[in-house]
């Protein structure tokens, strides 16, 4: 392998770089896959991973990690080209549209990282006009006989997103902050889904009640919500969206309660990603 490289001081360079890209890919790579699929955020929506473009730890990471790996592609290529021993300039034309090629998907890969269209607010936004996703995971370890479907718009899967949002992407800003056993316990209502549904969305009526000046002061950017108040509007957003999305549906009793949801959240501001 490290026979093409070798022969010349630019080579030995080449050889000796492509072990070094090799020994930092590997144990990046497994972080990369570590944060998207073995941690609590991973069974999320998009927010957690956009949250992580707003650190600059982790704009870094994925800086370096896109540069090693088309160097480390560019660069093993050239050596299997250098295999088969073409003549200069063939060799030449050869290895320039690569490293040009290398530049420009590296320049576009570092960009996409630092560009606007990670903004958080965005991202906030987009679920609140769409809802939440879709989707199947073969789960960890993978189950390779079926995925199981998740659907976070039904009303279940929703709530448990929600309330892993608050409890670990939101600044409390409340006076007294409620634990979610209190927040989401419906029995006065019921016992079914609807019914912590129905008691969520009056908490969180209660914190906008207030006013987003009782929690400015307390709001603070290292969270995906700065505040309590940001996230009780986000979240009552959400939940008219993803309601809209199950009126319909064919269980009669789903569709009934998505048009309750519908009427009681009628009221409810628009999201405004200002308040941050």
């Amino acid at each position: 392998m490290s026979g093409p490289y070798v022969s010349s001081r630019s080579g030995r360079f080449a050889w000796m770089m492509q072990r070094v890209t090799a020994a930092l890919l590997v144990p990046m790579a497994f972080i990369h896959f570590a944060m998207q699929h073995f941690t609590p955020d991973a069974v999320s929506t998009g927010l957690a991973t956009t949250f992580r473009l707003h650190d600059p730890m982790w704009v870094a990471f994925y800086m370096v990690f896109v540069v090693c790996v088309l160097y480390h592609g560019v660069n093993g290529t050239i050596g299997i080209i250098r295999d088969y021993a073409p003549k200069p300039l063939p060799r030449g034309i050869v290895v320039a549209i690569l490293w040009t090629l290398a530049v420009f998907f590296g320049a576009l890969g570092i960009r996409n990282v630092l560009a606007p269209a990670h903004n958080l607010e965005s991202a906030k936004n987009w679920y609140v006009e769409n809802g939440f996703p879709e989707g199947e995971s073969a789960g960890n370890p993978p189950n390779f006989l079926w995925a199981p479907r998740y659907d976070f718009q039904e009303e279940l899967r929703e709530l448990n997103l929600l309330n892993h949002y608050l409890e670990r992407h939101t600044t409390r800003t409340e006076n007294d902050p409620l634990e979610s056993a209190i927040i989401f316990n419906g029995a006065e209502y019921g016992e079914d889904t609807a019914a912590g549904g129905r008691a969520f969305d009056e908490w969180a009526q209660g914190i906008l009640d207030q006013g987003f000046d009782a929690h400015r002061e307390l709001r603070r950017g290292n969270n995906i919500f700065s505040s309590t108040y940001e996230f009780a509007l986000w979240a009552l957003n959400v939940r008219r969206t993803n309601a809209q999305a199950r009126v319909g549906h064919e269980d009669p009793a789903v569709s009934a309660d998505a048009e309750a949801i519908i009427e009681r959240l009628a009221q409810v501001p628009d999201f405004d990603h200002t308040l941050h």
